[in-house]
């Protein structure tokens, strides 16, 4: 029996939200200031304000709106921005397990899932919205893999 891909959007913690907000006004306060100011801080103001933009644009704007989880047939995949992608089958991963904490990860928020698998980095973290849920469809595809063998 082929099962149907569930998706989980990230759980976002107030935090990411605020380091979006921050993101995202930096650069028009650089862009303002530069439009106001004397040349001398023209050019030390602009680079900090393009810096910033660019790391937003292709840094955080991506991981908050891209980082989510799906429970696939065979695999678990997670995504997290535009270019970062795991899959884990669900026969290799050996426990899950919830955790608080702010470790770098494929999480937005504190409020995570450790899965610990048999390959690759052996560890990952996400921060799934309807954490049980997931927990629980998650169980069931790495039944179904043991069953099936």
């Amino acid at each position: 029996m082929k099962n149907e891909n569930i998706k989980f959007k990230s759980n976002i913690d107030w935090w990411f939200h605020l380091v979006v907000a921050i993101f995202l006004v930096i650069p028009l306060i650089c862009f303002y200031i530069v439009f106001l100011s004397a040349p001398l801080w023209d050019y030390f103001v602009l680079i900090i304000g393009v810096v910033v933009a660019f790391t937003f644009v292709f840094q955080i704007l991506p991981m908050y709106l891209f980082t989510f989880y799906t429970l696939k047939d065979k695999t678990l995949c997670i995504h997290s921005g535009i270019c970062c992608h795991r899959r884990i089958p669900y026969s290799n991963i050996l426990k899950v397990t919830e955790v608080r904490h702010s470790f770098s990860s494929a999480a937005l928020s504190s409020d995570r899932l450790e899965i610990q698998y048999s390959t690759g980095l052996g560890v990952i973290y996400i921060s799934p919205k309807n954490k049980q849920e997931f927990i629980d469809r998650l169980n069931d595809r790495i039944a179904q893999a043991i069953l099936n063998g």
